[in-house]
């Protein structure tokens, strides 16, 4: 803060004050003082007297190289003007607290041989400082002092806010031995050298050689890398603990199953330290499927296949389990009947289908669908298989009062064949005299699929470009009534 008076105007403003003071009544007291007392001057004068109600003011005039940083009342801030006015309701005590504008800090050794110190100088009020002590070769720094012999603080660096002028002397003595130790990791991975008692400041090298078969990886000291070079140079300055640490030159990678006829296993072999290693899996389908691969006992990963960097040997298992399938039945349509077997099993169980068709329906077949196409199994309820791969069976059931009634020919004998049939599929009528019109082939739903006219004894139906099922056959003869019989296209 600037001064804003001078000494003169100071004394006649604290003359008028003390005898405009001097002629009141009711009057409040008003102590003064400065903080330090080198800091600067306050008026009126040390007790003054004011008028109660009266505006009071009072004025701080640093010193020279000084300012001020505020008036306070019991420690509290009441005002950071260097004129400060007020109405006087009561006595108070005020201080004018001053600061020195910049302040020095001068540094030395003890002795002066000891090393050296960084930091001295001129610095503003309240700026940080940082000081440093380095001892010379064979010392070692010690404690820092005040002018008077005092200590001020072990550490070789200190930052701190500069308050006041400061005379600091770091002391240093003759450094002591202290120890190095080095160890191998594992002690089979190779020979090292550079441990013993060392003076403090020296240079040390520690040393690293890897015995047949192994590689030097790092040097560490708790836990931590500090170098990769095997021969490691460093200061002492305190005790150290280093670690040689060394790795096998190179790795082995073994694998096996945990069932032999799961599948095959690849990426096993010797391999350098820090070479990738990509072993993989295949499952015997449709027996077999791959699981996952531990280590000791514990997952390493749900992959086939997989990488990882060589850093020490290895087994793995590839762990294999019998295959599981899901076999889903449905009825059709849905209200034609219920069914059951459905479910997840292994490969090889042996499952069991059942329908039961509901009061006005009849069960027709179960008919097997993989990726979309289908092939009747079993015109029987009750279908058992072996599970060999997912697959989806529908129980087909047909209203009762839908299905065409199958009645014999009562005018001679008809031959089917074969049936089922995979393409053609031949109707002869015994009777020469007769004759096959019409014939017409119907879905389980009532959907006419095909129609051919024949006009002869005999005739072919080609079935090639209808799906696999079971169909209604019925045959129109020249005489009597038609013919309704159930064929099969495989």
């Amino acid at each position: 803060m600037k001064q804003l008076i001078t000494k003169m105007t100071f004394i006649i403003l604290m003359t008028i004050l003390c005898a405009w003071n001097l002629n009141a009544q009711e009057v409040c007291n008003v102590t003064l003082s400065a903080n330090p007392l080198q800091g600067g001057i306050v008026a009126p004068n040390d007790a003054c007297i004011f008028d109660y109600g009266s505006n009071a003011t009072v004025i701080a005039m640093p010193e020279i190289n000084w300012k001020l940083i505020n008036w306070t009342e019991d420690g509290v801030v009441v005002s950071e003007d260097a004129i400060y006015t007020f109405v006087a309701t009561g006595d108070r005590n005020l201080v004018a607290n001053f600061v020195p504008i910049t302040c020095e800090i001068v540094l030395g050794s003890v002795p002066l041989e000891g090393g050296v110190v960084i930091g001295g100088g001129v610095y503003e009020y309240g700026m940080v400082a940082t000081i440093t002590a380095i001892p010379a070769l064979n010392y070692e720094f010690l404690y820092w002092t005040n002018e008077d012999g005092e200590l001020f603080t072990m550490l070789d660096v200190l930052s701190f806010p500069v308050m006041k002028d400061l005379i600091l002397f770091a002391h240093f003595g003759i450094a002591a031995s202290v120890e190095v130790t080095v160890s191998a990791n594992p002690p089979e991975g190779g020979t090292v050298t550079g441990g013993g008692f060392y003076t403090l400041n020296t240079l040390v090298t520690v040393t690293a050689e890897a015995h047949s078969g192994f590689l030097f990886l790092n040097w560490t000291e708790n836990g931590n890398i500090v170098s990769t070079e095997a021969n490691y140079s460093f200061p002492m300055y305190w005790p150290r603990n280093f670690v040689a640490n060394f790795v096998p030159a190179t790795c082995e990678i073994t694998l096996s199953k945990n069932i032999e006829e799961g599948g095959t296993v690849v990426g096993d072999g010797t391999y350098s330290y820090g070479q990738t290693v990509i072993i993989g899996a295949a499952h015997n389908l449709p027996e077999y499927m791959f699981v996952n691969w531990t280590e000791n006992g514990n997952v390493v990963s749900a992959m086939p296949a997989i990488s990882f960097t060589a850093i020490q040997s290895r087994h793995l298992v590839a762990n294999f389990t019998p295959a599981f399938y899901g076999i889903y039945v449905y009825a059709y349509p849905y209200e034609g009947g219920t069914v059951t077997g459905g479910g997840t099993y292994t490969y090889g169980d042996q499952v069991t289908l059942a329908a039961s068709a509901n009061e006005g329906y009849q069960f027709l077949n179960w008919t097997k669908y993989i990726s979309g196409n289908g092939t009747v199994v079993s015109t029987d309820p009750h279908y058992t298989f072996a599970v060999t791969g997912s697959c989806a069976f529908r129980a087909y059931f047909q209203e009762t009062e839908r299905i065409l009634p199958i009645e014999p020919i009562d005018v001679g004998t008809m031959m089917i064949y074969p049936n089922p049939a995979n393409s053609d599929m031949t109707v002869v009528l015994n009777n020469a005299t007769l004759k096959i019109v019409e014939m017409e082939l119907y879905d389980l739903t009532g959907r006419k699929v095909h129609q051919q006219t024949v006009n002869q004894s005999q005739g072919t139906l080609k079935l090639n470009n209808l799906a696999q099922g079971t169909y209604i056959l019925k045959v129109y003869l020249d005489q009597g009534e038609p013919v309704i019989w159930r064929v099969v296209k495989n």
